[in-house]
């Protein structure tokens, strides 16, 4: 504290006080302000700490969410091709179209 020039308002002591990093040195800068500006003094100070969280709490608002890691997907194998047989592939799609459509039966 020798090092800077006395404060001269209840707000240069807060800012002192705010701006020391140890404890020791906070306590000594608490104490060496004048009794009569003591307690607003401290007052500035707790509001400088607020503000301080606040910008913190922003932050971390603002912060991006942790991207999820991507699913895990089967590697994909093309099937193998092979040449029908058209007899079957005709079995199965007139069993399709009946699926489908209505028999003569139930036609109206």
């Amino acid at each position: 504290m020798s090092t800077q020039p006395k404060p001269t308002s209840p707000r240069a002591y807060a800012a002192l006080i705010h701006a020391t990093a140890s404890q020791e040195d906070r306590k000594a800068a608490i104490q060496a302000c004048p009794s009569d500006w003591l307690d607003l003094a401290l007052k500035h100070v707790s509001i400088a700490e607020e503000r301080d969280a606040e910008t913190v709490r922003q932050r971390e608002k603002l912060r991006p969410t942790p991207k999820a890691k991507p699913i895990a997907y089967a590697a994909y194998h093309e099937p193998q091709r092979s040449r029908g047989n058209p007899e079957v592939a005709a079995q199965h799609l007139a069993g399709l179209r009946s699926s489908i459509k209505p028999s003569s039966e139930f036609r109206a």
